[in-house]
């Protein structure tokens, strides 16, 4: 199996590029969580030539694709390639298709650029152990909290006294590392 790796339209690999993302979500942990898989195509396509797709085909087949955004830092105005969704169906990931796949996008981000590259994966899956291999540096950690106005929004008084803004203020916080608490 030789795959090859292109640039595509998103017009022209979109319904390939969702049906392979669909199954990319059931392995994910949004899917555990219960959260809907809704992509908007007009969405993607409002990035207009900030949103780069990367397809890996076998024989004409997709059977893996890359989203990149290209965007100045808003702070530092260095050009960053940022990952949206990164996927190769499971029957092809063996041997080096992925590591020719990351090396493939990474190459046209650097023609285009890009200063730097910022990939995101579960720590269950096997894309940390990739990008470690390719040199990739944990810079920081993602944490998440869903906002479910039940959950969280909802003073400890009860359900008739909400927050007000001066209330979440006054309860948000910076974080300056790990030891950082509220």
């Amino acid at each position: 199996m030789t795959l090859t790796f292109a640039i595509e339209p998103l017009a022209e690999v979109w319904d390939g590029m969702i049906a392979n993302a669909r199954l990319h979500w059931a392995e994910t942990e949004m899917a555990a969580a219960g959260e809907i898989f809704a992509p908007s195509f007009d969405r993607y396509a409002q990035y207009g030539a900030m949103y780069t797709v990367f397809t890996a085909r076998d024989d004409g087949k997709l059977v893996g694709h890359c989203g990149m955004y290209l965007v100045a830092s808003m702070h530092s105005q260095k050009l960053l390639a940022t990952e949206d969704t990164w996927y190769l169906l499971p029957e092809y990931r063996k041997g080096r298709n992925a590591i020719h796949f990351y090396r493939f996008v990474e190459a046209e981000m650097r023609r285009r650029g890009a200063e730097k590259i910022t990939m995101t994966a579960a720590p269950y899956n096997g894309a940390c152990r990739i990008m470690e291999y390719l040199g990739y540096k944990l810079d920081c950690y993602k944490y998440s909290l869903d906002l479910k106005v039940s959950d969280h929004l909802l003073s400890p008084q009860g359900a008739d006294s909400a927050m007000t803004n001066e209330t979440v203020m006054e309860k948000s916080h910076v974080c300056t590392g790990p030891a950082a608490a509220p």
